[in-house]
């Protein structure tokens, strides 16, 4: 049959299943049919294909969704699954906060969207962000106490209370911790010097009113008050047209009325009982302060006290008592001035009614009796008129006289609105209930006037026999005319009080202190301090030099007799050498006579000679020109000017102070009395302080000691929320150190509110060890910008008396600060391995295999027991009893063939020509597949064992724990598609070759590279597979 190219071939016809075809089986070529090649076991395997294969019934292939996209890098290249969308960009983020916008992951930062909200690493790449309140919001929040009212005040939001004035407005629940009253004080006095605005209407205008209102008229231009009804405040200026009287005590009455015009009422009758007086209160007396007025005098307050006419009024006066009146003084009421107190000699006391404001009348509170005052008035004090009147109340001038006195009497108020009356008698009118007359009074105090000399027991005093009246004058001789004599220093007479006498200084005084004028006096003594001594009152007063003379205090030019010169002298010669100059003689001076030079700045000096006096002023010397010009230091000799900071030949240096700072030397000395006190570790402290409490919280800070320490608080009266840039939270333990009262130091609790801090339980008392406080104790700081992992040392030494003993601490080392890698966990100052959750136990035995899960630290994270069942029985003795049945002859039981496609127990044949090539098991004519078998693990035991030091032991045992059915199952499997592609690729070329020889070795070699591809193509898809179904 000649060579035919394929394209030559005519078109096939819808295979029909039934169509003849060759293929190459067991090495020889045999006939076959399309339906059964299509129903062959490689068509039905599952296959990962690139795309969806129609003709592959089991073919799967890979799809992106939701984030994942495949990426095929073409034959002979790698199909890539890749992140895309909001997956990739998620991917490719930093650190942060990320938010999803329109698909994608974009970095956010948190930012303050108000004032009072301040944000601390809002992107979220170093930390968790952190919201806090600032500015007035934050001293809102900071407020303590109760709720209440706040106000801005000097750019702070502070507690404020709203408060009333006294006798004006009254303010409850100031504070604000529930609503606020605010309200018009009982007896209420109006501020101020001005008026009032009062509502104020027309008649037509008037409400209806009730007890107590008041209002302006601007109708009648009068206030008016209701009562019952409005009415006029004050006499009315209306026309009376008629009024009359009646008498509202029996055995009483009037005549005249009414009187319509003009006309007078006469009281007749006798009154069967005193007439009742109406408006004075108990033991008040009733006067007539004025024509046809009659008025109460106010009860005494206090007992043994008289009553007397002051000029203007009746007033009571305290009953004078025996002694000598040096004072008298008058005091009254603020509605009165005084003038004239107080009285010592003789004089008169004054008292007049001060000064009121318009429109107010004198009388007792209203609608209750007390002290009168200026006040105006309330329709209460307006009387209701019960008669009939006319004419004009102006007219209305005769008094009420009162029945039933007799000639003397004065009445008073024997009880409330009851007037009775006190008889005549002798004496002095004494306060009392009811009031009574005394021959003996007896008066306390000093304010009083109008005393006459007779009514005083004593009214004159006796000096020397001389007696004077008070109020008097006289003449007193001294009954002991003694003289007064004259001493040393003075001149004159003696003086006996007979005639008057000079006495002066005498000019034999010796001594003379202040300032004092002289006359014609000599002076001598080393103390005497003399001023404005004019130059001729000097003996001497000038001096002369050069024959000009000086007056002591003026000024003149004095011109030397000699003008020799003094030359300064450069040019290196002179003989002034050990002479002086006087000016007589001209001299010069030259360097080398002195053997110095005196130049300074930057003149070069060539020649010197020995500075042996004085002071150089040199400013710069080189060290060549230095006799010593080094230091050495054990053996290194260093410059002057110069450094080294390797130092040789010493073998020790004497540090003679212990180190106060950091960076200084530690001697053997102070490292040997730390380790030998040893240091107590206590709990560490969250923050520390930085300066006192008081400036950190610009308020105050209160000490309570507790009980000796147990238990003391700080209180502090504005809240401490933060500390050194850290917030606090409750429980917080805080070291005070920088008190400036170094008793409150200490390791502090704080509590929610930040106002009181308390002293903790383990540095609350005095003791040795970490569960008291004393010198030594060690306290690491966590948190802070200033002291986060620095450490302080209690240093105060000897008993601690707590709220006396200043309680110390110094830094004992700098910032350590520690931080926990992955898989560590830090908990204070202590690491450990973070736990991953998984139990203590013992994992796999003879029947299950342990299934363990380890993180890139090498930590295991999760352990668990599975249970293994080979698919086909209980598998022992897996090497031989695989070796055996992979070598059994087709025909005996247990022998693992390919019949007809599947795998199976034939019945008759044997199977050679099989092999077992590298890790994939494929059918191929390359020898026995026993051999084959033996040998690869042959091999791969003598490779592992004696070429990469494998213990053979191990390896046997873990070939044996590991190797499972799958593993020989899928090399079957393998080897099958692998031998069907080996045999399709070969039929194929070589059907189709053309040439001769060349074509067929050109086929030979295209078999060859199509098998391998497909066979690299397909081991990645079936391994795909059966690691899925694992």
């Amino acid at each position: 049959m000649p060579n035919v190219p394929i394209t030559q071939l005519p078109a096939a016809l819808p295979i029909q299943g039934d169509e003849l075809v060759p293929i190459v089986q067991g090495g020889v070529t045999v006939r076959t049919t399309t339906g059964a090649i299509s129903a062959s076991p490689s068509q039905n395997q599952t296959f990962i294909t690139l795309n969806q294969e129609p003709t592959l019934p089991n073919s799967r292939y890979l799809q992106g969704n939701n984030g994942v996209t495949l990426l095929d890098g073409g034959a002979q290249s790698y199909l890539s699954i890749e992140l895309t969308g909001t997956a990739l960009s998620l991917q490719n983020s930093g650190s942060g906060l990320l938010f999803k916008v329109a698909g994608n992951i974009v970095p956010r930062t948190l930012v303050s969207g108000s004032i009072g909200i301040s944000i601390a690493n809002g992107d979220g790449a170093s930390g968790n962000p952190a919201v806090s309140l600032s500015g007035r919001v934050l001293d809102l929040q900071g407020l303590g106490g109760s709720s209440g009212l706040v106000a801005l005040t000097a750019g702070s939001v502070t507690s404020v209370d709203i408060v009333g004035t006294t006798n004006q407005i009254n303010v409850a629940n100031g504070g604000g911790a529930s609503n606020p009253t605010i309200s018009i004080a009982d007896n209420a006095v109006m501020p101020g010097t001005g008026g009032m605005v009062i509502p104020k209407g027309t008649d037509g205008q008037k409400p209806a009113g009730t007890g107590g209102q008041i209002r302006f008229n601007t109708s009648t231009g009068r206030f008016e008050g209701f009562t019952t009804g409005w009415v006029n405040f004050g006499q009315g200026d209306g026309t009376v047209t008629s009024i009359n009287m009646a008498s509202a005590s029996a055995g009483l009455s009037f005549t005249g009325g009414p009187i319509t015009t003009s006309g007078t009422f006469t009281l007749i009758g006798t009154p069967e009982v005193a007439v009742n007086l109406q408006g004075g209160s108990a033991n008040r007396i009733a006067y007539q302060s004025a024509v046809d007025t009659t008025s109460f005098i106010a009860a005494p307050v206090t007992s043994d006290t008289y009553l007397k006419w002051n000029g203007s009024g009746y007033v009571w006066g305290a009953i004078p008592g025996s002694g000598t009146v040096t004072s008298v003084g008058l005091a009254l009421p603020s509605e009165f001035t005084v003038s004239g107190s107080p009285v010592t000699i003789a004089g008169t006391l004054t008292g007049a009614w001060a000064s009121q404001s318009a429109n107010l009348f004198f009388a007792s509170p209203n609608g209750s009796s007390g002290t009168p005052s200026f006040r105006a008035i309330v329709p209460a004090d307006v009387p209701t008129l019960n008669q009939n009147t006319t004419g004009n109340a102006a007219t209305a001038t005769t008094s009420t006289n009162l029945a039933g006195g007799a000639s003397g009497s004065i009445p008073y108020q024997s009880a409330a609105n009851t007037t009775a009356m006190l008889p005549t008698g002798t004496g002095v009118l004494i306060g009392g209930t009811p009031p009574s007359y005394t021959t003996t009074p007896t008066l306390t105090g000093t304010n009083f006037s109008g005393i006459p000399n007779s009514a005083l027991n004593n009214s004159s005093v006796t000096y020397n026999g001389v007696t004077v009246a008070l109020g008097a004058s006289g003449t007193i001789t001294a009954t002991n005319p003694n003289a007064l004599t004259i001493g040393t220093g003075l001149s004159g007479t003696s003086y006996d009080g007979s005639a008057p006498v000079t006495i002066a200084i005498d000019s034999s005084v010796v001594t003379l202190t202040g300032i004092q004028t002289l006359t014609n006096k000599s002076i001598s003594g080393s103390t005497n301090t003399l001023t404005n001594i004019p130059n001729s009152a000097l003996t001497n007063s000038s001096i002369t030099v050069n024959g000009a003379t000086i007056a002591l205090g003026g000024s003149a030019t004095i011109t030397a007799n000699t003008t020799n010169s003094l030359t300064f002298n450069n040019s290196g010669s002179g003989d002034v050498s050990g002479t002086t100059f006087d000016g007589s003689v001209a001299k010069s001076i030259s360097y080398n006579t002195i053997g110095a030079s005196p130049l300074a700045g930057s003149t070069s000096i060539t020649t010197l000679g020995t500075i042996t006096t004085g002071v150089w002023h040199g400013s710069t010397i080189d060290n060549s020109y230095l006799t010593n010009s080094s230091i050495t230091i054990g053996t290194t000799s260093i410059s002057l000017g110069s450094s080294s900071l390797t130092l040789g030949g010493l073998t020790s240096v004497a540090v003679t102070q212990d180190p106060v700072s950091a960076l200084q030397l530690a001697t053997k000395q102070y490292v040997d009395g730390l380790a030998s006190t040893g240091l107590y570790y206590h709990a560490p402290v969250q923050v520390a302080t930085t300066q006192d409490l008081a400036t950190q919280t610009g308020g105050t800070v209160t000490y309570n000691n507790g009980s000796s320490g147990v238990g003391a608080t700080l209180t502090l009266s504005v809240a401490l929320t933060t500390l050194d840039g850290y917030s606090l939270v409750n429980g917080d333990r805080i070291l005070v150190k920088n008190e400036t009262n170094q008793a409150y130091n200490g390791v502090y609790t704080w509590a929610t509110g930040g106002t009181v801090l308390t002293r903790s339980t383990d540095t609350d008392s005095y003791g040795s060890g970490t569960g008291d406080l004393s010198e030594n104790d060690y306290f690491f700081v966590q948190n802070g910008n200033v002291n986060k992992g620095t450490a302080y040392v209690c240093t105060t030494a000897g008993t601690i008396t707590f709220g006396t003993t200043a309680i110390t601490f110094s830094l004992f080392s700098t910032s350590q600060v520690y931080s926990a890698g992955t898989g560590l966990t830090l908990t204070n100052t202590t690491f450990s391995i973070t736990n991953t959750g998984v139990s203590a136990t013992t994992y796999g035995s003879a029947t299950q295999t342990p299934v363990i899960a380890v993180n890139a630290q090498g930590q295991i994270t999760s352990a668990s027991n599975t249970t293994v069942t080979p698919a086909v029985g209980s598998v022992t003795g897996l090497g031989t009893g695989v070796a055996t049945a992979l070598g059994t002859n087709v025909g005996s039981a247990g022998a693992v063939v390919v019949n007809g496609g599947a795998l199976g127990t034939p019945s008759s044949g044997t199977l050679t020509n099989a092999g077992l090539i590298g890790t994939a098991a494929y059918l191929a004519d390359s020898g026995s597949l026993t051999n084959t078998a033996t040998g690869t693990i042959s091999t791969s035991f003598v490779v592992g064992v004696y070429k990469l030091d494998f213990n053979d032991a191990a390896y046997l045992r873990n070939t044996l724990d590991f190797l499972e059915f799958q593993d020989v199952f899928s090399g079957l499997v393998k080897a099958a598609v692998f031998g069907f592609l080996i045999t399709l690729m070969g039929c194929y070329h070589g059907y189709t070759s053309r040439g001769g020889a060349q074509g067929v070795g050109q086929a030979t070699t295209n078999a060859v590279v199509s098998a391998s591809a497909l066979i690299l193509t397909f081991n990645y898809f079936i391994t795909e597979a059966f690691f899925s179904i694992r």
